[in-house]
């Protein structure tokens, strides 16, 4: 199977999908809170099917018709409202994700996939239409009065599409990939491996291998082994050893765009604090996720050649 097509503008399916829920997120309190009709019964059913295509369009079932949907709801309110063409900058937005390509990696839609990339690619036609969109929408906003709390969170759904994800580098120590090590009977540290091997942009920031491996035990001492979790421990190309908080954090950033710049904040929060939550959960997985067949995840060859199992 083919490698899958790079990336346009830094986006990969997982940042997609992140900026379509926070998106979903974000429309909520203008679409619920809308005066629909005089008519009570009008204005209920209005109220209550722009909540089922948010919840659809949080989850990624069926995005394209379901923002179309969306849309056209829109359009109607404000076509009975009167509007002027500014008050149209949700529908707008909603228009654009209609014309993403279906089934990005983190949607509802691409659930089961062996690839975990498939072959979804962002169009170009998208981010420049949403960077364009959120240029406008501003010179909208701040040409009189300043915006309201809806006004506020449409800029920012604008922004999250609009700012291609490229500008915010991937941060990788030293040279050559990353090797993550991680616990290959542990559903949770599957899933994690598959995204990664999703959300690496270019391909070459992992390389991945059990942590029961003749691959571990020689990348590793013995000493520092015996400090480390039995879940997951990062190896940067830099020969630092990263493991719990510390780890994720450094996965993270190693992606850049949209998960590095959700790793920001999160470094503010204490490594104890974070390595407390990262036990608890660790505790558990193996309760809360269904152990693997195999060591490695089911894959496509281009992707298992990641892989070192000896």
């Amino acid at each position: 199977m083919a490698d899958a097509p790079r990336p346009v503008g830094g986006w990969t399916g997982g940042q997609y999908s992140l900026v379509r829920a926070l998106t979903a997120l974000l429309a909520t309190p203008h679409l619920l809170g809308a005066h629909w009709a005089a008519d009570p019964v009008v204005a209920w059913a209005a109220t209550g099917l722009a909540a089922v295509l948010l919840a659809l369009l949080l989850l990624g079932m069926r995005t394209r018709p379901i923002a179309l949907l969306l849309v056209a709801l829109e359009a109607a309110r404000l076509w009975v409202a009167g509007a002027a063409p500014q008050d149209s900058g949700w529908a707008a937005l909603l228009l654009l994700h209609a014309f993403v390509p279906a089934a990005p990696y983190g949607s509802w839609d691409a659930r089961g996939r062996v690839d975990p990339r498939g072959t979804w690619r962002m169009r170009y036609a998208v981010t420049l239409g949403a960077a364009v969109g959120a240029i406008v929408h501003l010179g909208w906003r701040f040409t009189g009065e300043l915006p309201g709390a809806d006004g506020v969170l449409q800029i920012a759904a604008w922004l999250c599409l609009g700012v291609p994800p490229f500008l915010v580098a991937a941060r990788r120590p030293g040279k050559g990939p990353a090797r993550l090590y991680y616990d290959g009977s542990c559903g949770l540290c599957h899933g994690a491996v598959r995204f990664l091997l999703a959300e690496d942009r270019d391909g070459n920031g992992f390389r991945f291998a059990p942590l029961d491996s003749d691959a571990y035990r020689a990348a590793v001492p013995e000493a520092t082994r015996a400090a480390m979790p039995e879940t997951m421990v990062l190896l940067d190309g830099a020969g630092d050893v990263h493991s719990r908080w510390r780890g994720v954090l450094a996965l993270a950033a190693a992606l850049g765009g949209w998960w590095r710049l959700l790793a920001a904040p999160a470094r503010l929060l204490p490594r104890r604090t974070g390595d407390f939550l990262y036990d608890r959960v660790a505790a558990v997985r193996h309760r809360w996720f269904a152990r693997p067949d195999a060591t490695c995840p089911l894959l496509p060859d281009a992707l298992r050649a990641r892989f070192d199992l000896s």
